[in-house]
């Protein structure tokens, strides 16, 4: 499956112009191509929420247009995006237009208040409205309770791997409250994250979901989505050309459930990671995060920029809780022996009885097709694509 194909079948950028269609519910978001479901692991949850198999709910907003507005940014509008995100009430919804190309460089401290909007028209052959910054602002944007984020490219300074430089540590949305969502966006170019999860404590119900995660990757961070405090729900997604694509720094109040996502053949490290805490600081403990749950994915890269062989789930310690790694197809040759080593498919660092902390099983490996009846994501692997 290529990169157009996959996109098409998960339906990223299903944002339009037309009058709000209503909540989304479990049932209605779609599987990676040629996926019958995901097993049955999928529970129906509360209008506007899905519930996945640890059973907490995720918010998931329905279709929004510019009808749905309560504000519109149009092209020559005069207005900021800050001035116009500072004029919402909690509630309330901001369009901007999908022929404006925003320049944030100026722009310091944005947010998106609680319980509001930032939309675009993303998806159906438009490529949403740009927000761009030339700094390294962390982050761009700061996204509060119940807030959501859809439609936009957000792109930051950089246009590729970058030696490592503290200034150049930005990110494009930091989520600073609990039940936010962000959604049908573009995050390319950014130093440290393109969403950062839990940035300033503890969150709760982030749902990152259709979204595209392109050439995150600085040298030493690099990171599609990071999650440092809270829990996050982390699903259809594309990611290409990222140091890690998803990643967590391992607190002891963190975890990630992340399914149905295609993750191409570019990387610069392994793509997959949970760190343990205390090779991020260490007073966070010796733990690799409260749980990760990696399931019903397609993991493409098995080299890394460098030509070196490059692992897809990288566990750098033992979770607080029990963990899984299935129902995924690697493009690895072979599937790994026991807690694995560096450059196979999955690496648990951890001996004996921890190891099996982290239930690794049910996946595929290598370039032929998995069979319908293993309920592992379907669709050819091109490692040349």
């Amino acid at each position: 499956m290529d990169r157009r194909r996959f996109l098409g079948v998960v339906g990223v950028g299903l944002v339009g112009r037309g009058r709000s269609g209503g909540v989304v519910s479990a049932g209605d978001l779609p599987g990676v191509g040629g996926v019958g479901g995901t097993s049955g692991r999928r529970l129906q949850g509360p209008p506007g929420s899905v519930r996945p198999l640890w059973g907490r709910v995720w918010p998931v907003g329905g279709s929004v247009g510019q009808d749905d507005a309560d504000d519109v940014l149009q092209p020559g509008d005069g207005r900021s995006l800050g001035e116009a995100l500072g004029a919402l009430r909690p509630g309330e919804t901001l369009w901007v237009d999908g022929d404006c190309e925003v320049d944030c460089t100026a722009e310091r401290g944005l947010r998106l208040p609680r319980r509001c909007v930032l939309a675009s028209d993303r998806g159906s052959g438009r490529p949403g409205a740009r927000l761009f910054t030339r700094r390294s602002p962390r982050p761009l944007l700061r996204l509060e309770a119940g807030s959501r984020l859809t439609g936009l490219r957000i792109e930051g300074p950089l246009s590729g791997p970058t030696a490592y430089d503290w200034r150049l540590e930005s990110a494009g949305a930091g989520v600073v409250g609990s039940r936010v969502e962000v959604d049908r966006c573009l995050l390319r170019g950014w130093g440290h994250a393109g969403v950062e999860v839990g940035r300033d404590g503890t969150v709760s119900g982030t749902h990152v979901h259709h979204c595209q995660l392109l050439d995150n990757a600085l040298s030493g961070l690099g990171y599609g989505v990071v999650v440092r405090h809270g829990e996050a729900l982390l699903q259809f997604l594309y990611a290409d050309g990222n140091r890690h694509a998803v990643a967590c720094i391992g607190a002891r109040d963190a975890g990630y459930e992340l399914l149905n996502s295609y993750f191409g053949p570019r990387t610069y490290a392994h793509v997959v990671d949970m760190h343990r805490g205390e090779e991020v600081h260490p007073a966070l403990g010796r733990q690799a995060g409260r749980y990760l749950d990696v399931h019903h994915n397609v993991f493409r890269a098995t080299y890394g920029a460098d030509g070196r062989p490059v692992s897809a789930v990288v566990v750098r310690g033992v979770p607080l809780t029990r963990s899984r790694v299935d129902h995924n197809w690697f493009a690895h040759a072979v599937a790994p022996v026991g807690p694995g080593r560096p450059g196979d498919a999955v690496v648990v660092d951890a001996v004996g009885r921890d190891a099996t902390v982290v239930d690794v099983a049910d996946n595929w490996f290598g370039a032929a097709t998995p069979p319908a009846w293993t309920g592992i994501p379907t669709g050819r692997v091109d490692a040349g694509a």
